[in-house]
């Protein structure tokens, strides 16, 4: 499916994709560091593997440093799935 967005003042065109094998790339706002600790880590892992079984979703590699993380995914509900992860872990970090 794609679609068009504003940017600004200019539009781009960008391409959704739902379903396959994706590329999921975050990085800490202002390449912040996201995780310092390993137990933050694990936490965020922890939900994963919950969203995962949630959404019906495969986690085929994942990466995770200080300030980015990579997660290679199996799904057709891409979006739901990482959103879900991001609520939930927010929630827990900002407790």
């Amino acid at each position: 499916m794609e679609g068009k967005i504003k940017n600004g003042s200019n539009s781009q065109l960008i391409k959704r994709v739902q379903a396959g094998n994706n590329h999921v790339y975050l990085r800490g706002n202002g390449k912040n560091t996201v995780f310092y600790k390993d137990s933050e880590r694990i936490e965020f892992l922890k939900r994963c593997n919950s969203a995962a079984k949630r959404h019906n979703c495969k986690i085929l590699a994942f990466v995770l440093m200080d300030n980015h993380l990579h997660l290679q995914v199996e799904s057709k509900k891409l979006v739901s799935f990482v959103k879900s992860i991001l609520i939930g872990y927010v929630q827990w970090y900002n407790k």
